[in-house]
């Protein structure tokens, strides 16, 4: 495991690693990847054969194949914290506020959420497609199951997480929301503007009390109810999200529509019948 590896030696392997990624279209996730990998690096840096052993000691290829989960993983997490973070849910309300304000306006859905998590998470793996096959080999190898199961947890719960904060979100607006409608209620919103947005625009009198509203509330416990309660709906958006994935991989391997339409489609399709 990287994990045991000396500051040093870690720094190398993630270093060749990331050298090799660049080679898996063409030679796939073997130690003729590895070679190429070492033959670049070794331009500035000499790689001893004791190093190697150390550095990929459950073999080159299955720990080239969890680097590059591993990285789609931050990928996807990046990706839906940025879309779907609490100041990027406001922008969308202030965006759309007479809308959303009069009911027109809709916040993101958990669907949109899971849908979004698998398309980040096949677009980064889109490059490596043809030789994705061999991956899942390598990471069902029964040695190497206990670290897939542990890379695609983090998925999942990156994906249950961020749906979870958005679903949490649309519900405390809400109540928010119908307070800004009533007349009977209108005379508690502060009539000055306070705020100035990041961008330097005015914030209406009508966010500034949404944002205060809502400001230090946590939008998500994880998959905790309490000290000693699991959280059901965490685990159902878990799975929901496995399955969703494990399908739409199953598809994008075999997929020779333009664009991985037919992919995308049934990605729709499943999303629709499953949330």
């Amino acid at each position: 495991m990287s994990g045991r590896l000396s500051p040093k030696l870690f720094n190398l392997q993630q270093g060749i690693l990331k050298e090799a990624v660049r080679f898996v279209p063409e030679t796939g996730f073997t130690n003729l990847t590895l070679l190429s990998a070492l033959k670049a690096y070794s331009k500035t840096q000499n790689v001893t054969d004791s190093a190697i052993s150390k550095m990929f000691n459950r073999g080159f290829p299955i720990i080239l194949v969890e680097f590059i989960v591993r990285e789609s993983n931050a990928y996807v997490q990046n990706e839906l914290l940025k879309k779907y973070n609490k100041e990027s849910l406001f922008r969308m309300i202030q965006e759309n506020e007479d809308n959303y304000l009069s009911g027109r306006y809709r916040l993101p859905e958990v669907k949109e959420v899971a849908v979004d998590s698998i398309t980040y998470k096949l677009s980064y793996l889109n490059p490596f497609l043809e030789q994705w096959p061999n991956a899942v080999a390598l990471e069902y190898s029964v040695s190497n199951i206990p670290y897939t199961m542990l890379n695609f947890a983090q998925f999942t719960d990156t994906a249950a997480h961020v749906m979870e904060r958005v679903e949490n979100f649309a519900n405390i607006m809400e109540p928010i929301r119908n307070i800004l409608n009533s007349k009977k209620l209108s005379h508690f919103i502060p009539t000055d503007v306070r705020k100035t947005s990041d961008c330097g625009n005015k914030y209406t009198n009508n966010m500034v009390f949404m944002r205060t509203s809502i400001q230090g509330v946590p939008l998500s416990s994880g998959p905790h109810m309490g000290e000693s309660s699991f959280s059901f709906p965490w685990f159902t958006k878990r799975a929901k999200v496995a399955a969703l994935y494990s399908l739409s991989m199953t598809s994008v391997l075999g997929d020779t529509s333009f664009n991985k339409n037919e992919t995308k489609n049934l990605l729709m399709s499943i999303a629709d019948t499953i949330f």
